[in-house]
């Protein structure tokens, strides 16, 4: 090791900008994830937007095997339906592939093999005397993984913040120069050694193994680039975690946060292999010769991956062609309204109306809803309801966002107790539940753990009988008298507050025609022994449910100061109007109301909360059948729906929003009477009433792009939930209180879904598309709000989501693509081949 020490300070000094330029693009890469309490459902491949989708998937499988594809078995089922013969056609021709619909076919018979880059450690596990051994690769992940999840773990322990560069990569080797256990048991007992001299610089180690293939002769900074991509991959769910907190930390003098030090951390391991295999001991040369001579292969490793993969592009265009075919019919069949059609239906108040988040879950209620009577008028909006808070409980410095998580909250919402009102006290209830995440650590005491099942298995079975409900002890409203909103320190007047609602209202399209009763329905999922139980709340809201965002709205449009300043600009609510604050329990579709805290108690049921009662019932037998429900009456299904929130065993106490496939921007009487299958976000919008188009151009930069993170977070983590989904839910183990799961014991951190939410043990129940955006609204306006803004430019000119304009006029269906609209062809015109094709 004194040859090694020697050189390593001054290798430690010459910091190489062309090595730090390559980590620093690849660390770039990785989209974050967030905690399991404030999830939000994230596109993986968002920070690849600038490049099209097809070169990303031909990179990341020559890289790491990583799958943004189906297998071939997967598509050979969907042929000949959903799937058929004129849209292979119709999708060779789009992708300008010169194959026939029977040599497609026979391409799904033939076995797939894909060339891949393989790490130093990769390269050592397939060396024969490796064979018995522990896996390099495993090992080093593991050793990784859990040292990921002692430093978050035990922040307070460390002497900087957690996103702090360098702070995990001297965590880190601080522990492997103690471990000298390791290196025994991989049978390399000189690596301890080795460990022993790291450098104290993360920059330093990555400039270090850069100069040492620099040797070789054969690397530059792209290759560097793809090879550091690479190691991230392997440890893909902590490079996420990694990631969220390098959006908020800072960088060292180098450009590194502290994604980087991951990165250093996993060069230092192959550093570490590279050195070993150069020991007069080992002399492992052809494991050295078959790692560097990948470098030279990259390009054209990338090509074969593009080339071997057109015909699987062509079976996943021809897919989405099926399923975008059947929105089309859907659409186009719409009759269109007349000038004096929609007048009227603007300016007549219904009896009732409900605003629903655009979530899928929400369209077969508010199909259900509407079918109870014809003057019952639904609305679709944005989760968080237009309002940009945290909220914050009384006498506590906490604030918790509540809305979509690419938005920063610009007030906070606290409430007020009533007159001689106590709040309960929010201090041992977070204690409690703090003692509930004690030993739910990445390394807990056996004994602890033991122990603490028991009695966690004591609580579930009580819970199970309804003996007690495991609430978030923030959602605690008790003797709640109202909401004041706050900027900056200072209370927002009534005027503010009403400068705010009505853009709410406009953006919303309820301006006039109020009914007596408007119902805000926010949603959120209710189950047991969850981890993932905030992946099922509100995706608008990081992770909860809408109900906070919907009591501040309905306080605030019911306080007449604040209609008072509403009427003098020209929004007019009848003093009859009251809008009343619900949640619809998306497991059970039951819907809960809340009374204001002013408003006495009724002597009687309201005809409107009958017509929710209805509704519920009528949504639950629709679902039914897709949760294995056999109850044939509405009490025994109400019942049946009831035990599957409390159920701590199961493991799909609902579907979420498996299936989603579309996100409509239209009227709701375009869409009325259609069923949409619950595969569709719908946003109400009427584009005649959208000054400058400012509310479009909100609903393409916001809404749109949080059902495409949605809708990638499902595709990923059905096309490879090895790098993107959770893998067996029954396995999770929850790492540091809410950071993430494990599955199993060890292993990377798993992120995105696990397969029950994909799959019901026979079949998947979620269709793997990207997104479909209809909207109504002209082609002009479309163009020129996507134009000013690159990064939605970027999603739709590389094809990571599609873009429809929808002619109600018209009758008529075009795609916007590369700064042109393309008429979408009719599915006949590709039926005029006339092979034959086995089926």
């Amino acid at each position: 090791m004194s040859a090694l020490a020697n050189r390593l300070p001054n290798t430690a000094l010459a910091l190489d900008a062309f090595a730090l330029r390559a980590a620093q693009a690849a660390s770039a890469r990785i989209a974050p994830i967030w905690p399991l309490d404030k999830t939000v459902a994230v596109n993986p491949w968002w920070h690849w937007r600038d490049t099209p989708m097809s070169q990303v998937v031909a990179r990341l499988a020559s890289l790491r095997a990583v799958r943004l594809l189906m297998p071939k078995a997967y598509y050979r089922r969907q042929f000949p339906e959903p799937i058929s013969t004129g849209q292979l056609i119709l999708a060779a021709r789009e992708l300008g592939v010169a194959a026939s619909p029977q040599a497609l076919v026979d391409y799904l018979n033939e076995p797939e093999h894909l060339p891949q880059w393989k790490n130093l450690s990769d390269w050592l596990d397939e060396q024969p005397a490796q064979a018995t051994k522990m896996p390099w690769r495993d090992e080093i992940t593991q050793q990784i993984s859990q040292s990921c999840g002692l430093f978050y773990s035990y922040p307070e322990r460390h002497p900087k913040p957690l996103d702090a560069p360098g702070s995990f990569y001297s965590f880190w080797r601080e522990i492997i120069q103690q471990d000298a256990g390791l290196a025994i048991l991989m049978e390399a007992p000189e690596l301890h050694g080795f460990f022993l001299s790291l450098p104290e610089s993360p920059a330093a180690v990555i400039s270090h193994m850069y100069s040492e293939l620099q040797q070789q002769g054969v690397i530059d900074e792209a290759g560097f680039e793809k090879y550091c991509l690479a190691l991230l991959l392997d440890i893909n769910g902590w490079a996420a975690v990694f990631a969220r907190n390098a959006q908020q930390g800072a960088t060292d003098a180098q450009g590194l946060n502290c994604l980087g030090d991951l990165l250093a951390v996993r060069l230092a391991w192959e550093w570490a292999l590279w050195w070993w295999l150069a020991q007069p001991a080992q002399q492992n040369i052809a494991v050295c010769g078959q790692f560097i001579e990948q470098f030279q292969q990259a390009m054209l490793r990338e090509a074969v991956c593009h080339q071997r993969q057109q015909y699987l592009w062509v079976w996943q265009r021809a897919l989405e062609l099926s399923q975008q075919a059947q929105f089309a019919q859907q659409l186009t069949r719409v009759e269109p309204l007349t000038p004096v059609m929609a007048q009227a239906s603007a300016s007549l108040a219904p009896a009732l109306q409900a605003v629903f988040c655009i979530d899928v879950r929400s369209e077969p209620m508010r199909r259900a809803l509407e079918s109870v009577s014809p003057d019952i008028q639904t609305l679709g909006f944005a989760g968080f309801f237009g309002l940009p808070i945290a909220y914050q409980p009384m006498a506590t410095p906490l604030q918790r966002p509540q809305l979509p998580a690419l938005l920063q909250p610009a007030l906070s919402a606290r409430p007020v107790l009533q007159a001689g009102g106590q709040q309960r006290q929010l201090k041992p209830l977070l204690s409690k539940r703090a003692k509930t995440n004690t030993g739910a650590q990445a390394a807990a005491s056996f004994g602890w753990v033991e122990a603490k099942g028991i009695v966690d298995g004591l609580r579930l079975l009580a819970q199970s009988f309804g003996y007690q409900h495991d609430a978030n002890p923030l959602n605690q409203f008790a003797n709640i008298r109202g909401w004041e909103l706050w900027r900056a320190g200072e209370p927002l007047s009534p005027q503010e507050i009403a400068n705010l609602l009505a853009g709410v209202l406009r953006h919303m399209g309820l301006t006039q025609g109020f009914a007596p009763r408007v119902l805000l329905v926010a949603h959120g999922s209710c189950t047991a022994n969850n981890p993932l139980a905030a992946g099922l709340d509100c995706g608008a809201c990081g992770g909860q449910s809408g109900e906070v965002n919907v009591r501040v709205l309905a306080y605030f449009l019911n306080l007449a100061p604040v209609r008072e300043a509403l009427a003098a600009q020209g929004i007019h609510i009848p003093a009859a109007t009251r809008f009343v604050p619900c949640l619809h329990n998306t497991t059970s579709d039951d819907i809960e109301w809340f009374a204001a805290p002013d408003e006495p108690a009724q002597a009687a049921e309201e005809t409107w909360q009958r017509w929710l009662q209805a509704a519920s019932e009528r949504a639950r037998a629709q679902r039914a059948g897709a949760m294995a429900i056999s109850a044939t009456t509405p009490d025994a299904r109400a019942r049946a729906f009831a035990e599957r929130t409390r159920d701590w065993a199961q493991l799909r106490p609902e579907w979420g929003l498996a299936n989603n496939a579309a996100f409509i921007v239209a009227p709701r009487a375009a869409t009325r009477g259609l069923n949409l299958g619950g595969r569709a976000f719908l946003h109400d919008y009427h584009w005649q009433a959208d000054k400058d188009f400012a509310t479009l151009e909100l609903i393409i930069t916001a809404p749109m792009v949080v059902t495409q993170w949605i809708n990638l977070q499902y595709y990923a983590s059905m096309t490879d939930n090895l790098h993107y989904g959770s893998g067996n839910k029954l396995l999770h183990n929850v790492v540091g209180g809410n950071l993430g799961v494990f599955e199993g014991n060890g292993g990377d951190l798993r992120i995105g879904l696990p397969l029950q939410s994909l799959h019901d043990g026979k079949d998947w129940r979620h269709q793997p598309v990207r997104l479909n955006v209809y909207l109504a609204a002209p082609r002009q306006a479309i163009a020129g709000i996507i134009q000013r803004h690159p990064d939605i430019a970027a999603l739709i000119n590389n094809e990571w989501l599609y873009v429809f304009q929808w002619d109600r006029e018209e009758r008529r269906i075009s795609r916007y693509l590369r700064d042109q609209w393309h008429a979408v062809p009719a599915l006949e015109s590709a039926l005029d081949y006339a092979g034959e094709v086995s089926a």
